[in-house]
């Protein structure tokens, strides 16, 4: 029973061993478990920190992306814009061009027509003029006195005539 009722001399030890284990304690495991858990608190907060930088970077970069995104889609347009302008230009001046040209060759063939037009009411003018001395010489010939028979001649030179 005596540790039941501990006198004062073990009362005493007891205290300065405890006090001694209390000072080792806070010089060999305290100090540097407070100074590990210190650092650790310390690098967690650091991760934190740089996550967080990171994720403003990234809507940063998200807010940059999209702004390209756009400058990209507004230059897209602008392009696509320019190009059908530049095709409708084109083909607007291509077509001047074949107007142009197609106005050159119809005012050409018509000069063509013309001129063998001409040739052609020259050529009957001709025609109907020897054939009008044919039909002279073969009614002067024949001394003719009748109307009908004079008709029935000129009917069959003019049936003969090839005309073209």
């Amino acid at each position: 029973m005596e540790l039941v009722k501990p006198d004062i001399g073990l009362l005493f030890w007891m205290t300065i061993c405890f006090f001694i284990l209390l000072f080792m304690m806070r010089r060999f495991a305290w100090g540097p478990i407070l100074t590990a858990l210190n650092e650790r608190e310390k690098g967690i907060q650091d991760a934190l920190n740089s996550a967080e930088k990171a994720r403003e970077e990234i809507n940063s970069i998200k807010q940059n992306q999209d702004l390209l995104e756009k400058e990209a889609r507004a230059q897209r347009e602008a392009l696509i814009l320019e190009s059908k302008k530049f095709v409708e230009d084109y083909k607007s001046e291509q077509k001047k061009l074949v107007d142009i040209e197609m106005e050159k060759r119809l005012s050409s063939v018509q000069e063509t027509i013309q001129r063998e037009k001409q040739n052609a009411v020259e050529s009957i003018k001709k025609s109907v003029a020897v054939l009008s001395v044919d039909i002279a010489e073969k009614i002067l010939e024949k001394k003719l006195e009748e109307s009908s028979i004079q008709q029935d001649i000129i009917n069959k030179s003019l049936e003969n005539l090839d005309i073209k």
